[in-house]
């Protein structure tokens, strides 16, 4: 009977974690769209100009703490803290708790905005040393930055509200609020920008951070009520907070100082190499978002279920079973941004003042960056994992490691990679493979499976084995289909894009080449038994299905 109800309880819980990541695919996907969107009006409006390179400066700082002190401290701490308290019946604690945290916030942050603003041309130097050549775009800069901290304060706010939302499990709004955020910005672009500027881009941002805030404030209802101004540092949900938030935040942060260190190299570099090196960040993310952040989300409290009641075998099956899906997911995606992140840019970006030197600019760090899609995916749900059993110290290790090897090897790859690339005495057409701001992309991705792999190791050293056979046989035979495929898409690719020159043609050739690796790849993995896909389709979408028809 005991391992009956076992499985009941198994199978609602899958259903409920099925449901939940669709919910969150369909969500992100629309949020990627709006964003690509966002960037696409950016792009047209803007080009990869001087403007963009000062706004991309400028929205690091905020940026940075908006991953340390909301998104980092919701995920991994606030919302177990709160669900805790709410699972045993204790909603006034849990208030007195969530009360604390956004005072300290609004107090914390508070004091962070006004010294940046007061700093900002000390920090733009810190962050981008190369504007000082060029003090049109530094002042700039400067100007953007004390315009945009202030939405630092509503960014945090929101991802706490987040929070609760999702402890009450509602997960509508806070999933939706993104695709709002994105257009709020889209309109004032389009309506401001030949009036001011990018001034309407950082106006944007700010007027659609306080509205993805107080957007989410009805649906938390009544409970507002219990919110108090307080601040109660010795209560144990928020010592436990505390104790939880700090390797966790120190871990977050190191993927955005790696992105600022990209910054400050690209900085010395020509004009325009800052702005390719954002849209770049953007494209590639979009698989990260919509597939690997998924599947964590979907996995990551069941491994913290499975590790709180000492269920290894379950625990080790689950994460083996997550990696070996996210492999076989992303590899595909990312040997095809590879291959074809020319045309891909191209189509996207293209117009405007956004030129085809633009898009040679921004196809170099794509093409990288897209590299290490599968490592930086793998190392998500590996992070998770540590955290589930209760290990935050071992990935903030890693990753602060990460944080050096980047630096040195984005000194070394952006002097390197033209060097290498006029030795070898590759085509003049391919000459964008060797932009030095390429280089800084390709160390990024290096370091991502410098994380991965450190990340293995330890677990293997601390909680034992990890089914490492299966991940390299899914990994094996999901590289050799994907590039199979994209070997035999690309000819397809070429010959389509004879028709037509322009945009439609563009369209047209990377739809006929898209189709095409599909297929491929979809009979290669069927041919070479590769289970992990239908799994996954099992695991949410026929679920989905199953619901409709129900």
């Amino acid at each position: 009977m005991k391992n009956i109800s076992r499985a009941n309880s198994t199978k609602e819980n899958v259903e409920r974690l099925a449901r939940a990541a669709i919910l969150v695919m369909v969500a992100t996907t629309l949020s990627r769209i709006f964003g690509y969107v966002r960037e696409m009006v950016v792009a047209a409006y803007f080009g990869a100009g001087y403007q963009v390179d000062a706004y991309r400066v400028a929205i690091q700082l905020p940026n940075l703490f908006r991953l340390l002190l909301a998104d980092a401290a919701i995920a991994s701490a606030f919302i177990p803290v709160f669900s805790s308290y709410l699972a045993r019946e204790k909603k006034e604690e849990a208030w007195k708790i969530t009360s604390t945290i956004v005072n300290l916030t609004f107090i914390v942050l508070g004091i962070i905005t006004v010294a940046g603003i007061t700093f900002a041309p000390f920090l733009i130097h810190i962050l981008a040393p190369g504007f000082k050549t060029r003090p049109e775009t530094f002042s700039l800069s400067v100007s953007l930055t004390r315009i945009m901290f202030p939405a630092l304060i509503f960014m945090a706010l929101s991802g706490i509200v987040m929070g609760l939302l999702n402890s009450y499990n509602k997960f509508f709004v806070p999933s939706i609020t993104p695709v709002i955020w994105n257009f709020v910005i889209i309109g004032s672009v389009m309506i401001f920008a030949g009036k001011i500027g990018i001034f309407a881009l950082a106006g944007g941002l700010v007027a659609a951070t306080a509205i993805q805030f107080l957007i989410q404030l009805p649906d938390v209802g009544s409970d507002l009520k219990l919110y108090r101004f307080r601040i109660a540092l010795s209560h144990p949900g928020v010592q436990e907070f505390l104790k939880l938030i700090v390797p966790i935040v120190a871990s977050a942060a190191t993927t955005d100082i790696n992105t600022i260190v990209d910054t400050r190299f690209a900085s010395v570099l020509g004009t325009g190499s800052v702005a390719s090196l954002g849209y770049a960040i953007r494209l590639y993310l979009v698989p990260l978002g919509i597939f690997s952040l998924a599947i964590s989300t979907v996995l990551f409290p069941t491994l913290s279920k499975f590790a709180s009641l000492g269920r290894e075998d379950e625990f080790r099956s689950y994460l083996s079973f997550g990696i070996r899906a996210i492999i076989t997911i992303v590899m595909p995606v990312s040997i095809y941004f590879v291959v074809f992140s020319l045309p891909i840019t191209r189509l996207l970006f293209e117009r405007g003042r956004f030129q085809f030197q633009d898009s040679l600019m921004t196809a170099s760090p794509f093409a990288y960056y897209s590299m290490g899609l599968v490592a930086i995916s793998v190392s998500t749900l590996l992070s998770r994992a540590y955290y589930a059993l209760k290990d935050s110290k071992t990935p903030f290790l890693i990753a602060l490691l990460s944080v050096v090897v980047n630096y040195f090897g984005d000194w070394f790859f952006m002097r390197t990679l033209p060097v290498v690339y006029e030795a070898l005495s590759l085509p003049k057409a391919g000459r964008w493979w060797g932009y030095p701001h390429g280089g800084i992309a390709l160390s990024t991705s290096l370091v991502s499976f410098f994380q991965m792999l450190f990340l293995i190791y330890f677990y293997r050293r601390k909680f034992g084995v990890l089914q490492g056979r299966k991940i390299l046989e899914v990994t094996l035979k999901t590289s050799l289909s994907s590039t199979l495929a994209a070997g035999l898409a690309f000819p397809v690719f070429k010959a389509l894009s004879r028709i037509n020159a322009g945009h439609l043609g563009l369209l047209i050739s990377l739809t006929g080449s898209f189709s095409i690796f599909a297929v491929i790849f979809i009979v290669s993995v069927i041919l070479f038994k590769v289970k992990e896909i239908t799994q996954f389709k099992e695991l949410v979408f026929d679920r989905l299905l199953k619901k409709k028809s129900g």
